[in-house]
Parts: structure tokens; C-alpha cells; sequence
């Protein structure tokens, strides 16, 4: 069964992580809060998130996010669709990428 709460939580830890990992790597990072010092964080998946919830999808996610106490700027967020081996970004456009991958609930 879908737990909202859950699904949050692994999301933003999956952030934190990404972010933790970053500032690892530049020491002078530390001295900022963690989310000052992210500028941009791209999403890219092969479902259509703002077509399957007709353009409303990032305050969704937005309102999933404040109901389990979390902050999410979107203005920080960028939605794309594209697949992760066959990706269209110009070597260097990010300092950090990772992946995501969840297992498939039965």
C-alpha cells in the first residue's frame, strides 16, 4: 500500500544525499545552510509529470512535500523528460548527477 509520508521521506533524503555528497566535495560549502548552497536541482524521468497532472504537477508535489514538513522551492526545480542513457545535457552543465531508481511495488 502506498504510504505518502514514506514516499516523501525517501525523496528528500534522495536530495539531502545528493546535496551532502556536493558539499563534500567543496569544503567552503560547509559554511552555508544545505539549501542555500543548491542553486538548481533538474528532475529528469521518462513519465510526463506535467502532462499526466495537467501543468499542476510541481504544486502538488509542492503541497506533498509541506504536509509532511518538508520545504521544496520550486523555483529551484526543473522538470524534464528525457531518458537517463541517452540524456541531452552538454558535458559539465551539472556539478552533481545522480540516479534514483525504486523498486516496482507488486
Amino acid at each position: 500500500m502506498y504510504d505518502e509520508a514514506k514516499d516523501t521521506l525517501e525523496h528528500f533524503r534522495d536530495v539531502e544525499t545528493a546535496i551532502d555528497l556536493l558539499r563534500a566535495a567543496n569544503p567552503a560549502s560547509q559554511r552555508s545552510p544545505r539549501r542555500a548552497f543548491v542553486d538548481q536541482i533538474v528532475c529528469t524521468d521518462l513519465r510526463r509529470y506535467c502532462a499526466e497532472y495537467e501543468g499542476q504537477f510541481p504544486k502538488l508535489l509542492n503541497g506533498k512535500f509541506e504536509r509532511h514538513g518538508h520545504a521544496l522551492d520550486l523555483a529551484k526545480l526543473e522538470l524534464h523528460f528525457a531518458d537517463a542513457v541517452d540524456l541531452p545535457y552538454r558535458d559539465g552543465r551539472f556539478d552533481l548527477a545522480t540516479s534514483v531508481t525504486r523498486p516496482s511495488s507488486s
